[in-house]
């Protein structure tokens, strides 16, 4: 299996794009989510989003008939969300009216690797993502090391719907997670920017 992290990788160094958007290859994007993400890019700063977990059987008739179909709220036709949480980051509303709940409900913002976006050559200053970590917080890592850039991480939770499709998990490894926090804690605390394990060797 090849790690997904390394992957987007190899991707960003092969491609001169000024601004990047990352998602995870198990997502499906709203309609506008790109046209979202563009609208908020600004210098010395990140995007982070957040994600819509789909149920098993949702997520099995997606796969199955090969496509989705969107209602007239642009919400995937037949899916009913299961909490207020994912009501809210369905965008019920206009996104400009949703980015207010970004600033009310506002907490510390990490880069989510599923649902994310910045300037390459943000990326490429902090030396892109440490390809050591593997799965498990290697994208906190690579936040943690944006944010000691002096590159702000800022919210659209609400306002950039992504719904991920479900499936199982044997991938995890609970040491290799537990080291790649001691990493992350590290850095927030010795303010590392670059990773010597990144784009460039």
């Amino acid at each position: 299996m090849v790690d997904s992290e390394v992957l987007k990788q190899s991707v960003l160094h092969s491609l001169g794009a000024d601004y990047l958007i990352f998602i995870d290859d198990d997502c499906i994007m709203h309609p506008y989510f790109i046209e979202r993400h563009l609208s908020l890019a600004k210098k010395n700063s990140f995007l982070s989003g957040s994600v819509i977990r789909l149920n098993p059987d949702f997520s099995k008739n997606i796969l199955r008939n090969g496509t989705i179909k969107w209602d007239r709220k642009f919400k995937p036709l037949g899916w009913k969300p299961e909490s207020i949480s994912e009501r809210l980051k369905s965008m019920p509303v206009r996104p400009e009216l949703m980015s207010v709940l970004d600033k009310i409900l506002s907490i510390n913002c990490s880069w989510s690797g599923g649902n994310a976006s910045t300037f390459r050559e943000h990326i490429m200053f902090v030396n892109g993502f440490n390809t050591i970590l593997n799965y498990g917080g290697e994208d906190k890592e690579f936040g943690v090391r944006l944010i000691n850039a002096k590159i702000k991480g800022r919210h659209l939770r609400y306002s950039a719907p992504l719904y991920h499709l479900d499936h199982d998990r044997k991938y995890i490894n609970i040491e290799q997670i537990q080291e790649n926090r001691k990493m992350i804690n590290k850095h927030r605390i010795d303010g590392t920017i670059k990773t010597k394990n990144g784009i460039l060797k």
